[in-house]
């Protein structure tokens, strides 16, 4: 039908936006490019981002047993700025070893006013988690927590919080992996979100919610077997023919619900987006649901022309899209004729004859906001409407 194709290109815009309420974000790249760098910088320039909390290092515990520092390329004019806050995650492989710890800690911090520990302690480890908080305490150090809700029902340990950290961040994130694809799954559970929110809010302790703005994607096979987990930055052209992928996001609606019932809480999202995110929410996105409005779905498109080659771009908004879509096309004059050139992942939606223009396309979309190439059309028509 076609006599070639050409490969999908993506046209990324990352405009400048602004956030209409204080809210701070998580920053988790290990390496800035001119992506990340740009946003690091737009989000500390914007009045209305309290703080960016960005990744300064990982320890890890190698299987010979040793302990490993791995710190992240965090550009000085980005660290230096008095909004950033680094935050140092420490796998609970190292807790038991809890004067140790607080010892590499003070010193990977020494020049560090205030800074945030990121551990996911299993409630095991928690007295050996508090016994760290408590030799940085005695140290002088100031510094905050992320706690997980399994940690809120544990009295000792949140007194601990209490007199050890300045304010702990609730981690509202998180996913059950179901077994097969007909299992119910969730990245922010909304019971877990209720009964934990009741919990830290009757403990009158200082907190902040840990928000997802970001998307899972899974993996099943042919029997519908969970097979693997995706994040951000995953090569997705791995996965076998045949498995079938879903993606594991916070819709726009729960997200604002939240702004809505806890208004006076202080909301971090996870994670800044850039304009390389493919499976996270735009800044455009995310400043709607801080205005506590849920962003309707949009598919904007425009053309260009250039003697009888017509290219049309599509782009959609406030949305996080694995599947295909299907867009009609309205052309001035129908049938349209000419010859139909479509990008690597565009396809007709129906069979249209030998040189007759397509009016359906099924589509996969790229990222939240970003513009995608469809397709060139050699023809004389022109496009007036596509939806």
């Amino acid at each position: 039908m076609f006599k070639f194709g050409w490969v999908i290109w993506i046209a990324v815009l990352f405009l400048p936006w602004r956030l209409p309420a204080e809210c701070s974000y998580y920053l988790w790249q290990r390496d800035y490019n001119a992506a990340v760098l740009a946003a690091a910088q737009t989000a500390l320039a914007d009045e209305n981002v309290t703080e960016v909390f960005g990744l300064a290092a990982e320890l890890c515990v190698l299987p010979s047993g040793k302990w490993q520092w791995v710190k992240a390329a965090v550009p000085e004019e980005i660290s230096a700025h008095h909004k950033f806050v680094p935050v140092y995650r420490v796998t609970a492989q190292a807790l038991p070893d809890a004067g140790r710890l607080a010892q590499e800690l003070q010193e990977i911090t020494a020049n560090v006013p205030h800074f945030q520990l990121d551990v996911d302690a299993p409630e095991s480890k928690l007295a050996a988690y508090g016994a760290v908080l408590q030799s940085l305490k005695a140290s002088g150090k100031k510094f905050s927590v992320t706690l997980l809700p399994v940690h809120l029902k544990h009295d000792a340990f949140m007194q601990c919080i209490e007199n050890c950290a300045e304010y702990y961040v609730l981690q509202l994130h998180g996913l059950n992996v179901p077994q097969s694809i007909d299992d119910e799954y969730f990245l922010m559970n909304p019971a877990t979100v209720k009964s934990s929110m009741e919990q830290a809010l009757k403990r009158q302790i200082p907190f902040k919610a840990a928000l997802p703005s970001y998307a899972y994607v899974l993996e099943f096979d042919e029997q519908g077997k969970f097979v693997r987990l995706y994040a951000e930055g995953a090569d997705l052209s791995v996965v076998p023919h045949g498995h079938t992928l879903r993606l594991a996001a916070a819709e726009p609606k729960q997200l604002v619900a939240f702004s809505t019932d806890y208004p006076t809480v202080e909301r971090i999202w996870f994670r800044l987006p850039t304009a390389e995110s493919r499976w996270s929410y735009s800044g455009e996105t995310m400043a709607e649901i801080e205005r506590k409005i849920v962003p309707e779905i949009q598919l904007e498109w425009r053309t260009e022309r250039k003697g009888r080659r017509l290219t049309l771009f599509l782009t959609l908004k406030h949305q996080i899209s694995l599947t295909e879509k299907t867009v009609n096309i309205v052309w001035r004059t129908t049938p349209a004729t000419g010859e139909f050139f479509p990008s690597a992942k565009v396809k007709c939606a129906a069979e249209t004859p030998i040189g007759r223009l397509p009016e359906q396309l099924s589509i996969a979309f790229g990222a939240d906001g970003q513009e995608v190439a469809v397709a060139n059309f050699i023809t004389d028509a022109e496009i007036i409407m596509v939806k």
